[in-house]
C-alpha cells in the first residue's frame, strides 16, 4: 500500500528474517538474491547452515530468478536443491561472474563481466572486500530486473556501484584535527571477521574500539575476532532494553 501510494516504479524489499515465514513472502518478486549465509538469529532459523539456508530459500518462488552469493558449500547445496525442486533459475555469482580487483586505502577498483555484460573499471563506494562480492550480486540480480522488464541501463548499475551510501557499514567519519572514526554495525560472527580482516589489512595501528552488543547476540563471536585487531576495549550500551549492559 505504501509503494502504491507512494507511485513507486520500483522497490528493493529486504528480508526481516529468514524468508520461509518472513511477511515479505507475500511478494512475487522479478527476481531474488541470498548474499551470504552465517550463523545468526539461531533460535529462530536453525543451527546448522544447512538449516539456516533452508529457511533464507523460502524466499525462492516457482520459476523466478535467484541469485545466490559466495555461500557456504553446505548452505549451497540446499538452495541449489530448494531452486531445482521449484523450477527457479539460479545463478551463482561465484561462478558467473569473473572479478578484477585492486584496492588503495580500503577501496576497491573492480571490473565484473558477465555473460551480459562489462562493468567497469570502477571504484565501489561501499568499502571493505567483502564488498566486491556483494558487487558482484547485485550485478547479476539488476541483470535479472532487467530481463524481467525493468530499463535499467550499464550507466546506472555503474553510478549504483560507485555512488551507494550504508550508514554504519565500514563508513569513515573525518573528526577535527583529522582523526579518523571507523563506523560499523557487525553482529555476527561473519560481521566481525569482515571487520577484522579490514582493520588487519588498513589499521595497523590498532584503533581503539568501542563496542555495544545486543544481550540476543553471540558477543564471544563478535568480539574475539577484534581483539587482536584493536589497543583497547570501551564496553558500553545502547539505551534499549535489548541492550546487553
Amino acid at each position: 500500500e505504501l509503494c502504491r501510494r507512494a507511485r513507486t516504479e520500483v522497490a528493493v524489499i529486504e528480508v526481516g528474517l529468514g524468508g520461509r515465514f518472513d511477511a515479505t513472502n507475500l511478494i512475487t518478486p522479478l527476481a531474488g538474491a541470498i548474499t551470504t549465509i552465517g550463523f545468526d538469529h539461531q533460535q529462530h532459523l536453525g543451527h546448522t547452515l544447512a538449516e539456516i539456508a533452508f529457511e533464507k530459500a523460502g524466499i525462492i518462488k516457482p520459476g523466478m530468478p535467484i541469485v545466490a552469493g559466495w555461500l557456504p558449500p553446505e548452505a549451497m547445496e540446499v538452495v541449489r536443491r530448494v531452486a531445482h525442486e521449484r523450477a527457479a533459475t539460479l545463478v551463482e555469482a561465484a561462478r558467473d561472474v569473473a572479478v578484477d580487483a585492486s584496492s588503495a586505502d580500503g577501496a576497491f577498483q573492480v571490473t565484473l563481466r558477465t555473460a551480459n555484460g562489462t562493468y567497469g573499471p570502477v571504484i565501489l563506494a561501499l568499502r571493505g572486500e567483502h564488498q566486491v562480492h556483494d558487487a558482484a550480486v547485485a550485478v547479476r540480480l539488476l541483470e535479472a530486473a532487467r530481463q524481467g522488464g525493468v530499463n535499467i541501463t550499464t550507466g546506472a548499475i555503474e553510478a549504483g556501484l560507485t555512488s551507494a551510501a550504508w550508514p554504519a557499514r565500514l563508513e569513515r567519519v573525518w573528526m577535527p584535527g583529522g582523526r579518523q572514526l571507523l563506523l560499523d554495525a557487525a553482529h555476527n560472527a561473519e560481521g566481525a571477521a569482515a571487520l577484522a580482516s579490514y582493520l588487519a589489512r588498513w589499521h595497523p595501528e590498532r584503533p581503539a574500539l568501542v563496542v555495544g552488543v545486543m544481550r540476543d547476540k553471540d558477543t564471544a563471536a563478535i568480539v574475539e575476532p577484534l581483539l587482536p585487531r584493536v589497543r583497547s576495549v570501551v564496553a558500553t550500551a545502547a539505551p534499549t532494553p535489548r541492550a546487553l549492559p
